[in-house]
């Protein structure tokens, strides 16, 4: 009967007899491979606005010009409040902030 002291997975794993290194070795890969993961999410979201962009147009509005506004829901007014109703406009012209 042989007896066995450790199981065959920790006898054939890559890291068994490696030191890991010191603190500080350690504390340094974890960094560099942060500072690697965040340069990759970097040009991962770069790729995707590349892609994104493309389907965009350019607005370029001069003073004057008549533009729709669509409000949302913290743009409208409550109807329910004390204040005076404020009043109605299908249209605004760019480049003035008059209500």
């Amino acid at each position: 009967m042989r007896v066995v002291t450790t199981c065959h997975v920790c006898q054939t794993s890559k890291g068994k007899d490696k030191p890991r290194g010191t603190a500080d070795e350690v504390v340094g890969r974890i960094v560099a491979s942060r500072e690697e993961t965040i340069q990759k999410l970097h040009e991962a979201n770069k790729r995707y606005k590349e892609k994104a962009d493309v389907h965009r147009s350019e607005k370029i509005f001069e003073v004057g010009d008549e533009v729709m506004v669509f409000l949302s829901k913290e743009g409208v007014p409550n109807l329910r409040s004390s204040s005076p109703p404020m009043e109605k406009h299908d249209t605004e012209q760019a480049g003035t902030l008059d209500s």
